[in-house]
């Protein structure tokens, strides 16, 4: 007897708590959390009965939205709901980013109230563009490979996670140090950003190798350096002559210039070069004997030139010839009239 009770009540706890268990699951059929993006629309379940619902109302927050099929447009969702009048189902459309939080249905079944649904909605800016993915690659002698360091980055604004995949294996963070040998060969590196949402994925190919420079690159060096030699070495070869003056750098006019100003001196030089009348020249020897007895207005005298060199043949002048009347005596000149 004492064991038949025993097994009626492992029986009826076990009938309670998997009754308990199922009510749980039905329970979390409702509640829980919805990942949107922006500009989706959203059904928020009531999990009501079809039948004996009384009182529905839905709430945002602490705000009522909806109260006995009425819908209160005083709110952000303003013209974006609507209410199933069957399900008491709940559809927001155009969602944005500041839709996102939680939403509450209230009701009554029956004339007793029911539970409340809780529905965490979350929305999301979609990724729309590809992540950026940057690599540098260095040859390791010691481990005859390559050491790859990738980075990956993105411009989305949402909180999103990073992944990378190589060779069939995926790890997670932004950044990823992988070892590649020359017998891999080219080797593909997929970096993909998500959010609950979307996904962008951006794939790069890198190949090692032991050789310091890629074929590609001799011929651009050789071409960079023949470039520069054409230019530097006229430059080079100007500066030299320049220092050398064996350039005038002086413009056209300004050499011109130069030319008119030195030719116009010489030539003054030559009109200025003649001496002025001085104290032992002839002017001065018969202006200053006149001077002395006439004052400066005195009239000048016969320049006799018997005294100078190479004039050994010259003949007195005739007294009546007027050659000789050059500024004669006014005393000797009355007397000459007299004796006519």
């Amino acid at each position: 007897m004492a064991g038949g009770c025993l097994s009626c009540f492992f029986a009826y706890t076990s009938v309670v708590l998997l009754g308990g268990r199922l009510y749980d699951v039905e329970a979390s059929r409702c509640d829980g959390v919805i990942y949107k993006k922006v500009g989706d629309a959203v059904e928020l379940p009531s999990c009501a009965p079809t039948e004996g619902v009384t009182f529905p109302q839905w709430k945002y927050g602490f705000n009522l939205i909806i109260a006995e099929k009425t819908v209160y447009e005083n709110n952000q969702f303003k013209g974006r709901l609507d209410l199933n009048p069957t399900s008491f189902n709940l559809t927001v459309r155009q969602l944005t980013r500041q839709d996102s939080g939680v939403f509450q249905f209230i009701s009554d079944v029956n004339g007793t109230q029911s539970e409340t649904v809780t529905i965490n909605l979350k929305v999301y800016d979609p990724i729309t563009k590809e992540p950026a993915v940057t690599f540098v690659s260095s040859w390791d002698a010691e481990k005859n490979s390559c050491t790859v360091s990738l980075t990956c980055s993105s411009t989305s604004d949402s909180s999103v996670t990073f992944s990378w995949t190589v060779r069939n294996e995926t790890t997670s963070g932004s950044t990823m140090v992988y070892n590649v040998t020359p017998q891999d060969g080219d080797t593909g590196f997929t970096c993909t950003v998500s959010n609950v949402v979307s996904e962008k994925s951006k794939s790069i190919t890198a190949k090692c190798s032991n050789t310091p420079e890629s074929p590609c690159f001799v011929p651009l060096v050789v071409g960079v350096l023949c470039g520069a030699a054409l230019i530097g070495l006229p430059l080079l070869l100007y500066l030299f002559m320049r220092s050398k003056g064996c350039i005038d750098r002086r413009s056209a006019p300004q050499r011109a210039h130069q030319k008119d100003s030195v030719t116009q001196p010489e030539a003054h030089e030559h009109v200025y070069a003649s001496p002025l009348p001085g104290d032992d020249s002839i002017y001065h020897s018969i202006h200053g004997a006149n001077a002395d007895r006439y004052g400066d207005d005195a009239p000048l005298q016969p320049i006799q030139l018997g005294g100078l060199e190479g004039t050994s043949d010259y003949e007195e002048p005739d007294e009546n010839s007027q050659h000789n009347n050059v500024n004669p005596d006014p005393a000797r000149e009355v007397q000459r009239r007299q004796n006519k």
